[in-house]
């Protein structure tokens, strides 16, 4: 079946060492719009250094039809230290 697909992000600088990331993701079936898939993700970003940064990010996925065996609810946390070169 095909999809569309569209999202809308957002960003939000606290300070110069943290910042939020904010992405919304919509997918709702061309011919059913009904049969919709959802996706919510979350980032805080916080620079420890010029090169060196600790992320926690927390998603949150929706399908409203999912596959046999699949929950039509997830999450994710995730913790992350991101480096730069």
């Amino acid at each position: 079946f095909h999809r569309a697909s569209f999202y809308l992000t957002g960003l939000e600088k606290i300070s110069e060492q943290v910042s939020i990331v904010e992405t919304f993701y919509a997918q709702p079936r061309l011919g059913d719009p009904g049969d919709l898939r959802l996706l919510a993700e979350l980032s805080v970003t916080t620079k420890l250094s010029k090169r060196i940064a600790l992320t926690n990010s927390f998603t949150l996925a929706y399908d409203r039809t999912p596959p046999d065996g699949i929950k039509r609810f997830d999450s994710q946390l995730t913790l992350g230290v991101l480096v730069t070169f």
